[in-house]
């Protein structure tokens, strides 16, 4: 048996060999002709990258003198808090507060200084107040220190009658109000 299948290997190898060759050729070929045009789209692809990244480049200058005008503009504006620092801007924001109770005939009976929060540059100074006034002066307190500039804001009220009756002896005399609340307003932090 070994004789027939000889000459069967022998003719299957000599058929085939030329075919593989031939396919072998075929797939060079191939290769060859497809590898420039796949270069030529990968320098094509890297020029315009190239182009769109020389042309950002070319910008930046231009973007970072207008960031810096920005910057300035914000750190100027008069919405914004004075101050260099946390506790400058609380004494700023402090002072106009009183002066807001002061002139309504209110009376600040404490004020204390929440922890500031800082985000997207800006940091939140925000003081928390207890203090007594009339039901009129304290719409008139507020309705001052949400107009403000630079921009006050009024949150957390809490409204309470005093100790010791209505006011209801004396109608004439409008009641005061135990009140509480947190006034708070921003500071640029942002590169100067």
């Amino acid at each position: 048996m070994r004789l027939t299948w000889r000459p069967l290997a022998r003719r299957i190898a000599a058929l085939s060999l030329p075919f593989l060759l031939l396919l072998g050729l075929i797939v060079l070929v191939v290769h060859l002709i497809m590898r420039p045009s796949q270069q030529r789209r990968v320098i094509e692809r890297d020029t315009a990258l190239l182009a769109a990244l020389q042309s950002a480049v070319a910008e930046r200058p231009a973007l970072e003198r207008e960031l810096q005008q920005v910057r300035a503009q914000q750190a100027m504006s008069p919405t914004l808090l004075p101050g260099a620092s946390t506790a400058l801007a609380a004494a700023a924001v402090q002072s106009e507060v009183k002066r807001i109770v002061d002139s309504q005939g209110g009376e600040i009976k404490s004020a204390q200084n929440g922890p500031s929060v800082i985000a997207n540059e800006f940091e939140k100074i925000e003081i928390r107040y207890t203090l007594s006034a009339s039901l009129t002066a304290a719409i008139e307190m507020i309705y001052q220190i949400e107009t403000h500039t630079p921009y006050l804001f009024v949150d957390g009220v809490e409204l309470r009658t005093a100790e010791g009756g209505a006011g209801d002896a004396h109608p004439a005399v409008e009641p005061k109000l135990t009140i509480r609340w947190n006034v708070y307003g921003y500071r640029w932090m942002g590169t100067r």
